[in-house]
């Protein structure tokens, strides 16, 4: 049955030129909404996968359907000049004979609504490229041309925005440059956004949705949180396990520099690092930061002691890992700790601990 607030894919693909005979093999359902990453090494058929859901890839089966409207099937294939995608990839691609502005009127008369000038300001004023609408594509650093890039895609006015490594050619400082306005991306337009990166901190930063390719299958999908909190799925991801929770800036101590965070189920005492009251962070906290004890301890350098119970031990490696829920909530934390000191505190399923939380750091 077909799901209204999903993005269906189950595709089978071979490609036939290629001497390893790569074939992607991938059943997924992506939300409708947000920024759903595709995470992977490169060759797992990150970029493939992509170029099939545009409809730029031949010799493909399944199905896919995007919030309801089949663009495939066993009836129906939507050639990719009719399918509803603004593709955002890693080199900008921009028609270096027209201008900034030339680039963007090109993609609005080419959409549905050519007279959307509301939209053309929109666009112009959230990507902050005003000021280079009369340069020359050519003259733009690497950071503006993809800036621009993305304002091109959303003025076709997609039903669905792909985006292939777009920061994979920048250097850090344009990196830094461009990621705010990818973040608000998602927040002003509803459009589902399918991000393809081989970069973690891009991932834990825009993200809300993981999907874990590797040799073209499916490994993983779900919510970041899910995904990079289960040890075996955050080990595929080659990253360090831990939990990802969002909260809201309560206060700021200016005597010792600390900010206050209310994340729902606990409160998070933090460097400031520039944080200001109100402000909505986002926060990793690693399972190497988080220790455990039976009883609360008043005497420690560690500010921020929760109380929580403990739903899973995994001791079949060392250091262990011991994973609890928070009495106040569904929040689960994630805790490293040698096996002798699983031993001496003789922990088990449902026990009533507390966990001291060292650091935790801010995603934006």
């Amino acid at each position: 049955m077909t799901d209204p607030d999903t993005i269906e894919i189950d595709i089978r693909y071979q490609a036939s030129s290629d001497k390893k005979r790569f074939s992607l093999n991938a059943a997924l359902h992506i939300p409708s909404t947000g920024v759903t990453a595709i995470f992977g090494a490169s060759g797992s058929g990150k970029t493939t996968l992509l170029r099939c859901i545009a409809g730029l890839e031949s010799d493909l089966t399944g199905t896919i359907k995007v919030t309801g409207t089949p663009w495939l099937d066993a009836k129906i294939n939507v050639p990719n000049h009719r399918r509803p995608v603004g593709f955002v990839f890693q080199d900008a691609a921009l028609f270096e004979h027209l201008s900034v502005k030339g680039n963007l009127q090109f993609a609005l008369k080419r959409s549905e609504n050519p007279d959307n000038t509301a939209l053309y300001h929109q666009v112009v004023s959230l990507l902050d490229i005003k000021k280079l609408l009369t340069r020359s594509t050519p003259s733009l650093s690497g950071g503006e041309k993809q800036r621009v890039a993305i304002a091109r895609a959303l003025l076709i006015q997609p039903k669905l925005l792909l985006m292939d490594e777009p920061l994979a050619s920048l250097g850090q400082s344009h990196k830094n440059e461009i990621l705010p306005y990818l973040e608000s991306l998602a927040e002003h337009f509803s459009i589902p956004i399918i991000y393809v990166t081989h970069d973690m901190q891009e991932v834990l930063r825009l993200a809300q949705h993981i999907v874990l390719l590797e040799d073209g299958k499916v490994q993983a999908s779900g919510s970041i949180e899910q995904v990079l909190s289960t040890p075996h799925l955050a080990q595929k991801a080659d990253i360090e396990v831990g939990s990802i929770v969002r909260g809201k800036v309560l206060d700021i101590d200016p005597q010792w520099k600390l900010a206050s965070v209310d994340c729902d189920d606990f409160k998070l005492n933090l460097s400031q690092h520039g944080l200001t009251a109100a402000e909505i962070v986002k926060l990793r906290i690693l399972a190497r930061d988080v220790s455990i004890s039976i009883q609360p301890t008043s005497h420690s350098s560690i500010l921020n002691r929760v109380s929580c119970r403990v739903t899973a031990i995994e001791d079949d490696a060392d250091p262990a890992m011991v994973v609890v829920n928070l009495k106040a909530g569904n929040t689960t934390l994630l805790s490293r700790i040698t096996k002798k000191s699983l031993h001496e505190l003789s922990l088990t399923l449902d026990q009533a601990v507390f966990a001291h939380i060292k650091s935790a750091a801010i995603l934006y």
